[in-house]
C-alpha cells in the first residue's frame, strides 16, 4: 500500500481550507487578528478534518475516507457560504416577499423604536408609537396602522440582530 504523495495533500489541503472557509476568516488568520468564538469553531473544524486525512496511513483507507471527507467539506463550505453571503446582504431580503418600500418603512419604525425604547431607556415607547410617527408616508403601502404595527413588531422580533443595530445606531453609523 503507498502513501499519498505529500503534493496531492498539500493540494486536498488548500482546496480544503478555500471551500471551507470564508474570506474574512482566512484574512484575520493569516494576519494574526483575534477570532470570534463561531470562527474559532468553523477554523477547529477544518483543523480536524486535515488531521483526520494525515491520520489515515495508507492510499486504500486515504480513498475510502476521501469520500466521506469531501461530503463534509461541501456541507460545510456550503454553510459558510451562505452565512458569508447573508451577512453581505440585506438580511430580510432572502426571507420576505414584501415590496421594498415596505421594508423601508418597517427599517424606519424599527430604528425609531430602538433609540426610544433601548438606547434612551423610555419605558412608553411602543410600535404603535413609532408607526404613527411613520404613518403619512405610509398610508399607500400598508392597509391600515394596525397591519403596519403588526409587520414592525413580527420584523423586530424575527429578522433583526438588536444588540448590532443599537450599536451602529449608537457610533452614527445608521442614523435615525
Amino acid at each position: 500500500m503507498i502513501d499519498a504523495s505529500d503534493a496531492e495533500y498539500r493540494a486536498w489541503v488548500e482546496r480544503l481550507v478555500h471551500t471551507c472557509l470564508p474570506l474574512e476568516l482566512e484574512k484575520k488568520i493569516a494576519y494574526g487578528q483575534p477570532l470570534t468564538k463561531e470562527e474559532a469553531a468553523k477554523y477547529a473544524n477544518v483543523v480536524h478534518l486535515v488531521s483526520e486525512m494525515r491520520r489515515a496511513k495508507n492510499q486504500g483507507e486515504t480513498m475510502a475516507r476521501l469520500g466521506e471527507i469531501e461530503a463534509e467539506v461541501k456541507r460545510q463550505g456550503l454553510l459558510t457560504r451562505r452565512e458569508f453571503r447573508k451577512l453581505q446582504r440585506d438580511p430580510m431580503e432572502a426571507k420576505d416577499r414584501r415590496p421594498r418600500a415596505q421594508r423601508v418603512l418597517i427599517d424606519k419604525a424599527v430604528r425609531l423604536y430602538i433609540v426610544l425604547h433601548d438606547i434612551n431607556g423610555n419605558a412608553n415607547a411602543s410600535f404603535m408609537s413609532c408607526c404613527s410617527r411613520y404613518w403619512q408616508e405610509a398610508t399607500g403601502q400598508f392597509t391600515d396602522i394596525t397591519q403596519y404595527k403588526n409587520f414592525v413588531n413580527y420584523d423586530y422580533n424575527n429578522f433583526y440582530d438588536i444588540a448590532a443595530l443599537t450599536d451602529m445606531i449608537r457610533s452614527g453609523e445608521i442614523a435615525v
